[in-house]
C-alpha cells in the first residue's frame, strides 16, 4: 500500500465484522469458511465487538446479521471478507465509505484465477488505495493476534508465544502454527499475505520489529515483488533488532529462461533472492523442522561468533556434532591449557587410576561420568573465553540418571550468558530429563548434529551482519576524466533513443574503459579491406568476431577467428564470418590483437533482477562458464568489502589468491576495484539491463575484458 499503514488494525481490531458469515455447512457435512471463522473468532476470548454481515440471513450462530457494511452500529477496525471474488470490490468500496482502516481478504478467484479475475484484483487494489482501505490478501487464511484468530485455522491457543509469522502460504500458516504450539514455541502474531495485493513484506517487517513482545519473525516467502529494494530495507533493519528466519519456497522452479548474456542466465532468481538474504542478515530454514530448531535456539541469546563448545558422554554424537558444525561454517571451540589442565583434574583426579577422558576439540567425559563431572566440564566450557557457545550431549547409560544429570546443571545453563542447548538423546528414559531443561527455557534438542548445525547457521548470520555494518556503500566517482564519462554517457543516450537496445563489442568495451575497467583495444571495419588495414595496424595475430546488432553469442554463430596470423587469414575468416551469419545479422567485423597471456578466465558481469534491480555476477569464465556454473552473485551497490566476499564465494578464489601450479596468483585487489567501478557504472545508469564480460583474463596484476557486451532496458 501506498499510505502508512498501521497494522494493529490488523492484529488487535477494537472490533471486526465478517462479510459472509454462515452457518451453514456443506453438503457433506464440513464447514465452509465463512462458518469457521466467526466460530474461531468467537472463540479464541477476542473482547471486542463482533459483527456478521450477510444479506440473506437474519441469525448467524446466534447473533444478529447486518445486511451490509453501512448498516452496521459502529465502525469496525477489521472487516474480513469472505465472498465470492467479483463481489470484493464492491465490499472494499462499503468499507472507504463506513472509513474501514483494515480488510483481509479470504476470497479466491484474483491473479491465480485467470484474465477475469486479475482484473478484479486491479479494481479491488484500486479501490482500496483510493478510498485509505489497508487490505490484506486475497486468496488468504487470515489473521491470528493475542486473543484473536480471525482465520479458518484449527482453533488454537494463539497469541501466547513471541513469534511473528508472514507467509504467502496459508497452508504453511496452517502447519506451522500446529508445529509451533506443539514444540512449545507460540505464534503472538500470524498473517496469511495471499495474493499481496495490499499489505508489503515490507510493512509487516516493519511492525514486527517493532513490536517488543517479538522475540523472532519468520517469513515464508515464494515471491518478493517488484519492491525488493524496500523489503531489503525494512529486513536488515529487522535484523539488527530480533532474528529473522526466512522459508523460501519455490527454489527447484524451472530455470529462467535464456537471456541475451551469459551472466543474465548465470544469475539465477535464488542465487539473487540468497544475495540478498544475506545482505540483510537473515537466518535461512530450508523446511519447517528446521525452522523449530532455530527458534529453539532464540530461547538463549544468540552467538557471537562461530566457535562452539561440545560436552558429552559418547565420541560418537560428538564427531557428529563436529562435521556438522564444520560444514556450516562454525569451528569447534578448544579449552585454553591452564583451563584443560585444571578441568582434567576434576574428571580423572586418582593419578593411580586415570580416566581416559579426553579434552581436545571436544569435551568427552567418558560414559560413566558422575553429575558431578558433567557440572565441572558445563562451567569450564560456558567459562571458557576462546567458545561462543555451548550443547551437552547425554546419551543413556546404566550409571547415572539422565535427570539427575539435568538438574545438576540446569542452574549454570540458566545463568548462562552464551547460547547453551541440552541435546539428550533417546526417548524414554531422557523424557524427563529434557523436561527439567524446557522448563528453565534452555533450548532442547535430540541430536547433537542438529544442534550444531542450526548454532553454524545462526553463527554465519552474525558474520553477515558484521559485513553490513563494516560495508561503507558510497557511490563514488570513477577515476578516469570526466570528459571521457561524458562521451560515453551521450553515446549510450545516442542509442537508446534511436531504440536500439545491443552495444557492440566496441561500444561496450569503450563504455567500461571510461569506467575503470580494463579492456583490450577493439576496432570496427565494415569491409574486408577495412579489417585487412586494422589487422596491420594492430599487429598480427589477430581475433576477428562478429559485429551484430541483433546476435550477441558470437561463438554459437560462426562469427570469431582466432589466431589470425595474415592478410590473407583475415580476408578468409572475414567471409567466412559473413557466410555464416548471413546478411540480416551481419555488421562487420571487430577486429583486436590475439590476447597471448595465458591467464585465468573469469566471467564478471550484470542483470536486472525484477525485485531487487541491478546485481553483478562474477565467476569461473570462458567457453565453460555455462556448465561450470563456478558463480556467485551480489546485489548493487558493491564496496570493496562486498566485493572481497563475492569473490570468496567462488570456487575459482583459492586458485586466484594462490596460484595453482606455479602459476602467479591474481592481484585480488584490482580485482576488486574492477567490481566496485562495475558497481558504480551500473548505480548511475539504471537504463542499463544486463553487462556481460566474458572472458575478463588475469595473469599478476594484469587485466583485461577480451568480451564484452551491454544491453539496454527496451
Amino acid at each position: 500500500m501506498t499510505q502508512k499503514t498501521n497494522l494493529e488494525t490488523f492484529f488487535q481490531p477494537r472490533s471486526v465484522a465478517v462479510v459472509g458469515a454462515t452457518d451453514q455447512q456443506h453438503e457433506d457435512g464440513s464447514k465452509k469458511p465463512g462458518q469457521a471463522i466467526c466460530e474461531n473468532i468467537l472463540g479464541s476470548g477476542y473482547a471486542g465487538n463482533v459483527y456478521f454481515v450477510n444479506p440473506t440471513r437474519e441469525i448467524v450462530l446466534g447473533k444478529k446479521t447486518f445486511p451490509n457494511i453501512g448498516s452496521l452500529p459502529e465502525t469496525p477496525d477489521l472487516v474480513v471478507i469472505v465472498t465470492p471474488a467479483a463481489t470484493v470490490p464492491g465490499i472494499i468500496e462499503e468499507c472507504a465509505a463506513k472509513r474501514v482502516p483494515s480488510a483481509v481478504i479470504i476470497s479466491a478467484g484474483f491473479m491465480e484465477a485467470g484474465e477475469k479475475g486479475i482484473e478484479i484484483a486491479k479494481r479491488t487494489r484500486e479501490v482500496a488505495l483510493s478510498g485509505g482501505v489497508s487490505i490484506l490478501g486475497p486468496n488468504g487464511v487470515g489473521v491470528v493476534g493475542k486473543n484473536f484468530n480471525a482465520t479458518f485455522l484449527t482453533q488454537a491457543k494463539v497469541g501466547s508465544g513471541n513469534v511473528a509469522l508472514a507467509t504467502q502460504s496459508g497452508g504453511i500458516m496452517c502447519g506451522l502454527s500446529d508445529l509451533a504450539l506443539d514444540d512449545g514455541i507460540g505464534l503472538l502474531k500470524a498473517a496469511s499475505l495471499g495474493g499481496m495485493l495490499g499489505v508489503s513484506w515490507k510493512e509487516m517487517l516493519e511492525n514486527f520489529s517493532e513490536d517488543p513482545a517479538v522475540a523472532a519473525i519468520v517469513l515464508y516467502m515464494e515471491t518478493i515483488g517488484e519492491n525488493g529494494r524496500d523489503f531489503l530495507a525494512a529486513a536488515t533493519e529487522a535484523s539488527r533488532k530480533k532474528m529473522v528466519i526466512a522459508i523460501k519456497g519455490g527454489k527447484s522452479a524451472a530455470a529462467a529462461q535464456a537471456t541475451l548474456t551469459h551472466s543474465g542466465g548465470l544469475a539465477g532468481d535464488n542465487d539473487v533472492i540468497n544475495a540478498a538474504f544475506r545482505r540483510a542478515a537473515l537466518v535461512t530454514a530450508r523446511d519447517s523442522q528446521e525452522l523449530a530448531w532455530l527458534l529453539e535456539w532464540n530461547k538463549k541469546p544468540l552467538p557471537k561468533g562461530n566457535r562452539l563448545s561440545i560436552v558429552t558422554n559418547g565420541g560418537g554424537p560428538a564427531i557428529l556434532a563436529v562435521d556438522e558444525l564444520i560444514a556450516s561454517g562454525g569451528v569447534p571451540a578448544k579449552l585454553p591449557e591452564r583451563m584443560s589442565a585444571d578441568l582434567l583434574k576434576v574428571l580423572s583426579p586418582d593419578p593411580e587410576r586415570p580416566r581416559a577422558v579426553s579434552i581436545g576439540n571436544t569435551i568427552d567425559i567418558m560414559g560413566d561420568a558422575s553429575p558431578d563431572m558433567y557440572e565441572a566440564a558445563v562451567k569450564a566450557a560456558l567459562n571458557n573465553p576462546e567458545s561462543d557457545g555451548v550443547i551437552i550431549t547425554f546419551v543413556p547409560v546404566a550409571v547415572v540418571d539422565a535427570k539427575v544429570i539435568a538438574e545438576k546443571i540446569v542452574p549454570l545453563c540458566e545463568k548462562a550468558e552464551k547460547p547453551v542447548g541440552a541435546c539428550f538423546m533417546g526417548e524414554r528414559s531422557v523424557g524427563p530429563a529434557r523436561k527439567v531443561f524446557h522448563d528453565a527455557g534452555i533450548p532442547v534438542f535430540n541430536d547433537p548434529a542438529v544442534a550444531a548445525r542450526m548454532f553454524g547457521r545462526l553463527a554465519e548470520r552474525e558474520k553477515w551482519s558484521d559485513e553490513a555494518k563494516e560495508a561503507a556503500i558510497v557511490i563514488q566517482e570513477a577515476i578516469l576524466p570526466t570528459t571521457e564519462k561524458n562521451e560515453v554517457d551521450e553515446l549510450l543516450q545516442t542509442i537508446s533513443d534511436s531504440g536500439r537496445v545491443i552495444l557492440t563489442e566496441c561500444e561496450s568495451k569503450r563504455v567500461l574503459r571510461a569506467y575503470g575497467i580494463p579492456a583490450n583495444e577493439t576496432v570496427m571495419a565494415e569491409t574486408e579491406d577495412a579489417a585487412v588495414v586494422e589487422a596491420e595496424r594492430l599487429g598480427f595475430p589477430v581475433v576477428l568476431k562478429l559485429n551484430s546488432f541483433t546476435l550477441t553469442h558470437k561463438t554459437e554463430a560462426g562469427g570469431v577467428a582466432l589466431d589470425l596470423k595474415n592478410s590473407d587469414d583475415v580476408r578468409a575468416a572475414f567471409r567466412k564470418i559473413q557466410s555464416s551469419v548471413g546478411v540480416k545479422g551481419f555488421a562487420g567485423v571487430s577486429v583486436q590483437k590475439m590476447e597471448t597471456m595465458k591467464g585465468a578466465e573469469l566471467i564478471l558481469g550484470a542483470k536486472t533482477d525484477p525485485s531487487f534491480g541491478h546485481v553483478i555476477v562474477f565467476g569461473e569464465g570462458g567457453i565453460l562458464a555455462e556448465y561450470r556454473k563456478d558463480t556467485a552473485v551480489s546485489l548493487v551497490p558493491v564496496d570493496s568489502i562486498r566485493a572481497h566476499i563475492l569473490l570468496e564465494k567462488t570456487r575459482i578464489y583459492s586458485i586466484l589468491k594462490d596460484g595453482w601450479r606455479g602459476s602467479v596468483p591474481a592481484d585480488i585487489s584490482g580485482l576488486q576495484r574492477v567490481i566496485v567501478a562495475l558497481s558504480r557504472f551500473l548505480e548511475t545508469h539504471s537504463h542499463v539491463d544486463s553487462v556481460d564480460i566474458n572472458p575478463l583474463i588475469i595473469l599478476g596484476d594484469r587485466m583485461s575484458a577480451l568480451d564484452a557486451r551491454i544491453i539496454l532496458k527496451k
